[in-house]
């Protein structure tokens, strides 16, 4: 009985279980003020400026995001190679290059597509 009370299972449920519980209490107790013209309006050196809207693209972000997808797979791949030399065709090899192969003709056209 106490090993199902302190498994990982039981504490991450249980900590995230109280964390939606303190999440929703300070939403009650935090004070709500008003919002003011003057607090929503924009300032710049004491002269008003009207609102503007810059669309923001960001290719960085798809960039950076298509990094860290192959960065983790190419881990994978090098982390699956230390199978022993007698075959080094093995079908999780395979499975694992050509999922990685995939992945990166997606992601490719992904952002092809975007540009």
């Amino acid at each position: 009985m106490l090993g199902i009370i302190t498994s990982p299972i039981t504490i991450f449920i249980l900590s995230l279980f109280i964390t939606i519980i303190m999440y929703i209490l300070s939403g009650k107790i935090a004070p709500n003020p008003p919002k003011s013209k003057d607090k929503i309006s924009s300032y710049a050196c004491g002269e008003d400026f009207p609102a503007e809207k810059v669309p923001v693209v960001i290719h960085l972000f798809d960039y950076a995001a298509l990094f860290m997808v192959f960065d983790i797979v190419a881990m994978i791949l090098v982390l699956s190679m230390g199978f022993p030399p007698e075959n080094p065709f093995k079908p999780i090899l395979l499975a694992l290059t050509s999922i990685y192969c995939f992945l990166l003709f997606i992601a490719l056209f992904i952002l092809r597509r975007k540009s």
